[in-house]
């Protein structure tokens, strides 16, 4: 199997990496930068991926060349604007984290579609209320995280007849560098020994991916498998 893993550089993403090449998968892993850690079998680094960038897909389109992918794994995600209220919120640095959760999934599916074919799996890392470290503010990160939301349920539709299956996968807090800088500004109600390794979590998650078929596309599911969204992709109203 064949993965594209995004944000691969520390965290969650690199969890994934590490974990699909340890078991004997294919992994291309985009970074912006040098990653020691993922010199390793199993692992080709596509180094200078930034997902927020307008040229994104064209450069990540051009990296994966005709090489078919299985699985895509979009990970990449930013909180910065955490800490603010709404009367200071910064517009410019919201549009920002939108560049990165919400319009780099777009720009990651866009370069990764023309080498998937039937069976096909698209994972994206989202959240759920109250998201990361249930930060108590959190703007940014969470309409980011709420727009992918809704655009997995729209990948479903759209690529249920071409046999791709699509899912958001919540993976909880995670003791990260993410969550320690949430938790060292006082904007959360838990320590980072409260939250889960990113390790662990990969593992959990990977699990997810691996079971997801054409018959749950659409689904957005917790890492240990809860159902988080009752309705499925399917047209029902407004």
């Amino acid at each position: 199997m064949r993965a594209l893993v995004t944000g691969a550089s520390r965290g969650l993403g690199l969890a994934l990496a590490l974990q699909l090449a340890e078991r004997g998968d294919e992994v291309l892993a985009t970074t912006r930068g040098a990653v020691p850690e993922l010199e390793r079998p199993g692992v080709e680094v596509l180094e200078g991926i930034d997902v927020a960038r307008d040229d994104a897909a064209r450069a990540l389109r051009d990296a994966i060349g005709d090489r078919s992918l299985d699985v895509v794994i979009a990970n990449a995600g930013v909180n910065w604007s955490f800490a603010a209220g709404i009367e200071e919120l910064d517009v410019d640095l919201l549009r920002r984290e939108f560049e990165v959760n919400t319009f780099g999934v777009v720009r990651t599916v866009q370069a990764a579609l023309p080498s998937m074919g039937e069976g096909g799996k698209i994972a994206i890392i989202s959240t759920w209320r109250p998201g990361v470290g249930a930060a108590r503010r959190n703007y940014g990160y969470q309409m980011s995280k709420v727009a992918s939301n809704q655009l997995q349920f729209l990948l479903a539709d759209e690529l249920a007849e071409r046999g791709i299956a699509t899912i958001t996968l919540s993976p909880g807090p995670m003791d990260t560098e993410l969550l320690r800088t949430v938790i060292d500004a006082g904007h959360a109600n838990l320590t980072a020994a409260q939250a889960q390794s990113p390790e662990a979590v990969a593992r959990d998650l990977l699990a997810r991916i691996d079971e997801l078929t054409a018959a749950d596309s659409g689904a957005w599911r917790f890492r240990t498998g809860e159902t988080l969204e009752l309705m499925t992709s399917t047209v029902r109203g407004h």
